[in-house]
């Protein structure tokens, strides 16, 4: 796992975090600041609802290629020169939500291993 020493500083900053909106803000940073990703988000499990982003807005969910790789149900695509991946978020063994990630098409291994870190 080529992030495996980054995972105590997201724990820390998940910890430190004043409350569950801002963890999951921060595990945005931590994806752009670890993984190298240009835009990352946590978004709810029916795609309707972008609950942290970075780079990411509303239109790209609704209308963008957020919205239309979440449509897909794939894991990880590739699109043009970027790799987009995503990993569940579980609650009770349950799919609450999807944390999603674009970077350089050839950062496919790392942005697959971030996601599913966060």
């Amino acid at each position: 796992m080529h992030l495996l020493h980054a995972i105590p500083n997201l724990l820390q900053l998940v910890h430190d975090a004043e409350d569950d909106g801002s963890a999951l803000g921060v595990g945005c940073a931590w994806l752009e600041r670890h993984a190298g990703v240009d835009r990352a988000a946590m978004v709810t499990a029916d795609a309707g609802r972008l609950v942290a982003k970075r780079g990411w807005t509303v239109a790209d969910l609704e209308h963008g290629e957020l919205g239309e790789f979440l449509r897909t149900g794939q894991a990880t695509a590739s699109r043009g020169s970027a790799v987009m991946a995503r990993a569940p978020i579980l609650s009770a063994g349950l799919a609450i939500g999807h944390i999603v990630a674009r970077s350089r098409w050839d950062a496919t291994k790392t942005v697959e291993e971030a996601v599913q870190s966060v």
